[in-house]
Order: C-alpha cells, then structure tokens, then sequence
C-alpha cells in the first residue's frame, strides 16, 4: 500500500506541474531565505524563485538607475570560492528583469546588507558584491579593485525606502517576506550590532509600508547547525520556526 501511495502523489506532482500556471516569486535571499521558502512551498511545484542573492541594495538601486554592471568574467579568476561565481554572474544579468509581468510576493533576507562587501573596479568602475573571504586577494586583485566594505547601516532606511518606492510602482499591491538573519553565533560584536540596525531600520519602514511583513525570531530559536560551523546556518528546527511564523504572517496581511 505505501507503494501504490508514493506511485500516485508522483503522478499528481507529475499533473500538477504540467496544469498549473507557473507562479513567479521574486527573491533576494541567501541560504536562510531560500531554505525557508523551500520548506514553505514544499508541495507547491509551480512555484518558482527567480533569485538574485547578493544584489546588495545601494548596488542594486545604481543597476537600476543604468550604471555598469560588474564583468563575472573579469571577477572569476579572483574567486578563492568557485560556487560563488554564479551569484557574480546573477549581479551582472539581473534576472529579475526578465521575470514575469505579474509576481506573487518579493522574498528577501538581511545577509546582503549583513555581511555582503562592495568591490570597485578601479579602470571600469563598476562594483559587485560578495564576502572579503569569497576573493583570493592578490596582488593583481587589489590593482585591479578597491574593497569598499560593508554598506555604510546610516544609509540604509534612505536606500530601502527607494527601492520600495521602486518596487511599489513596478508591482503594485504586491507584498514583501522579509527574513532577518541573527549573529548570535557570530563572534564579531560589529555584525550582531548589524542585524540589529537592520532588523530595527526594517521593522521601522514596516510601519510605513504595511505590505511588508518581518520575520525575526527571538535569538533563543536560533539553534546552530550540528553538521556545519558556519555563524549564519542554523538548525532545521529553526527555519521550522520561520514558516510557522511566516504562515502567521500569511494570515494578518491578507
């Protein structure tokens, strides 16, 4: 019997996908964001994320505006971390332009602004976005560009209010999921007094912009990930959490 079960939800998932219209939702999100919308839609198949991860906001509102966008091919060869290659290569084409017309909801998270660092290249002058640790810093590297660093957080309620005005009039009555990263296991007091600005300055804009709903657990539901050491991957349990609140949420914006 659990054979004939697992044989007809496959062929429903097979039906689903060919029959239902593809949902498009737009994302700005790292592993917290992506892992929490994957557990949300888990049994939505024609739900689909058109990321883009490390679209920091100051940089992503001068892309928009028509400034040059960075050169993956220039930025590869100085990639200490291979995997981070296409989230340089998502800076430069912008995929969320070539989206749908019509868009569910806009998904993001605070890690770029959190963690992400600005990188300038010197002759070109245009910048992308990753981790000082994602660069082999040679020195070919540090001639070629000039590390900008962490965005300036005094700039940053100015820079999200002009990128929700842009998003209020690109999608109108649409909503925003915003997941807020916690640096409780990072060591660093300059990044937990980051998520908190940013958590603050998010929360603020929230009460202006009612459409956008904030998602941040009390540190105590963050719970380290037992197979990985790095500061910002929690636990199963805690992205759990996440969708319970997110479901919540679901309820009070609609």
């Amino acid at each position: 019997m659990p054979v004939v079960k697992k044989v007809i939800k496959n062929l429903l998932v097979k039906v689903h996908r060919k029959l239902l219209p593809k949902k498009t939702v737009l994302g700005r999100a790292a592993c917290v964001g992506i892992d929490v919308f994957k557990r949300k839609n888990k049994y939505k198949n024609n739900v689909v994320l058109v990321n883009q991860q490390k679209a920091r906001v100051d940089l992503l509102l001068s892309w928009m505006q028509g400034e040059a966008r960075p050169r993956a091919d220039i930025v590869e060869k100085h990639l200490l971390r291979k995997d981070v290659f296409p989230l340089i290569v998502e800076q430069e084409r912008l995929p969320w332009f070539n989206a749908a017309e019509k868009i569910e909801y806009l998904l993001m998270d605070s890690f770029s602004e959190l963690t992400d660092q600005k990188f300038v290249h010197k002759s070109g002058g245009w910048a992308f976005a990753c981790h000082y640790s994602d660069i082999n810093h040679t020195p070919e590297f540090e001639t070629e560009f000039e590390c900008r660093g962490l965005l300036d957080l005094a700039t940053l309620d100015q820079l999200y209010d002009r990128f929700f005005d842009w998003f209020e009039i690109r999608f109108p009555n649409s909503k925003v999921i915003f997941i807020h990263y916690s640096a409780k296991f990072d060591k660093r007091e300059q990044f937990k007094d980051r998520a908190n600005c940013i958590r603050d300055v998010v929360n603020n804009i929230g009460t202006r912009r009612p459409y956008i709903a904030n998602l941040h657990l009390n540190d105590d539901f963050f719970l380290a990930n037992d197979k990985d050491d790095f500061p910002y991957h929690y636990s199963q349990d805690t992205y759990k959490k996440f969708v319970e609140l997110w479901r919540k949420r679901e309820i009070i914006l609609c």
